[in-house]
């Protein structure tokens, strides 16, 4: 049986290769913090960002009011879904809440 080939950590835009980085956190609502924060970084590197989210948060610039983290099979499924898709370059990890995702990011 025949094997897909293995994807590139680069990306080929018009003529541009770009390496790909992952970000594994939790968003900011806000913007200015989190997976957000850190695609803005890649961007402004020249680097592609592909992002994995750990929590859903309720934020803006004064304050956190509510964290929920996502289920672990979640956090699997999403790693899974990037890594069957692309071969990163870099992979940051930010937030993550819990002993029990710290081993999914291990995956990365």
């Amino acid at each position: 049986m025949r094997q897909a080939p293995r994807p590139s950590p680069s990306v080929n835009f018009g003529g541009d290769v770009t390496t790909i980085a992952l970000t594994i956190a939790g968003p900011d609502s806000g913007g200015g913090a989190g997976s957000q924060a850190d695609l803005k970084t890649f961007s402004a590197l020249g680097t592609c960002g592909a992002s994995v989210l750990t929590a859903i948060t309720a934020q803006n610039a004064r304050a956190v009011s509510a964290i929920a983290a996502l289920l672990p099979a979640i956090l699997r499924a999403q790693i899974k879904a990037v890594f069957d898709d692309l071969a990163m370059g870099a992979v940051k990890i930010g937030m993550h809440q819990g002993n029990r995702l710290a081993g999914f990011t291990r995956m990365a």
